[in-house]
């Protein structure tokens, strides 16, 4: 049995990727660079890596105006939020945010409702 293909195998946004690294990196800039030194190595994954690995368990196939206000609604809810220690916990977080995504929680663009709800036709 073949493997599905991935987002990240087709397409990966690097100009949003790249605004956001920019952002990331801006944030102290005003300060020596002995006061947030210590950030940039808080900031793991960074940006890009972060916005890799959710492209490494997305298909292929997934629409790409969807994953970018995914991916907004992913870093300020979850990624920003965790430190994971590797790509392996980062992968887990995300499985478990996904499900929480589509399960349980309420979106105003779907009047309200869950994803897996309007999905299965439930209220």
């Amino acid at each position: 049995m073949q493997k599905p293909r991935l987002l990240i195998e087709e397409w990966l946004p690097a100009a949003a990727i790249g605004v956001e690294c920019m952002r990331e990196r801006g944030s102290a800039s005003a300060l020596a660079p002995t006061t947030y030194l210590h950030v940039w190595w808080a900031r793991r994954p960074l940006t890009a890596a972060r916005a890799a690995v959710l492209a490494s368990v997305l298909p292929a196939d997934f629409p790409r105006d969807v994953f970018e206000r995914l991916w907004r609604s992913v870093k300020y809810e979850e990624v920003y939020l965790k430190d994971y220690e590797d790509v392996r916990a980062a992968r887990r977080g995300l499985r478990d945010y996904f499900h929480f995504y589509n399960t349980e929680r309420y979106h105003q663009a779907l009047e309200y409702r869950t994803p897996q709800s309007v999905h299965w036709g439930g209220s």
